[in-house]
């Protein structure tokens, strides 16, 4: 699992704001999210799988959250938003899998695809990508 190990950048984001609206992030909050998340404003994340645990860092200018996983073992978290939740990570085929339940429902899967990160980002019917490039 070490090939997704390291720093990865933002480049690219695909349907982001439907995928906010289908999780219910607030009308307030959804125009500050698709102009803080961004590829122009440096988000990366520091992914790290060492054995059973799994430690991604996320990088954006208003929080850098950082999650500490053990996998198959159900956690307390919360969305960017600030919205409790609960998830578990899971590995299969070299993807990490983090299954989400709280007030929404979504599974973000991060895979590689050549030289890039893919994290699809589904809830619904509606996902949401971001492509990432090693630093």
């Amino acid at each position: 699992m070490a090939c997704l190990n390291g720093t990865w950048k933002l480049v690219s984001v695909d349907n982001f704001e439907a995928y906010l609206e289908i999780i219910g992030v607030s009308s307030q909050n959804v125009p500050r999210a698709l102009k803080l998340l961004t590829p122009e404003n440096n988000i990366s994340q520091e992914i790290e799988v060492n054995g059973e645990n799994i430690r991604i860092k996320t990088n954006t200018p208003v929080a850098s959250p950082e999650v500490k996983a053990v996998i198959d073992t159900e956690m307390e978290t919360r969305a960017l938003d600030g919205r409790e939740t609960k998830a578990v990570y899971t590995i299969k085929d070299d993807q990490i899998i983090e299954t989400i339940s709280g007030p929404f429902d979504a599974v973000v899967v991060r895979r590689l695809d050549g030289d890039s990160m893919i994290m699809d980002m589904t809830s619904g019917e509606v996902t949401s990508t971001r492509r990432y490039e090693k630093v």
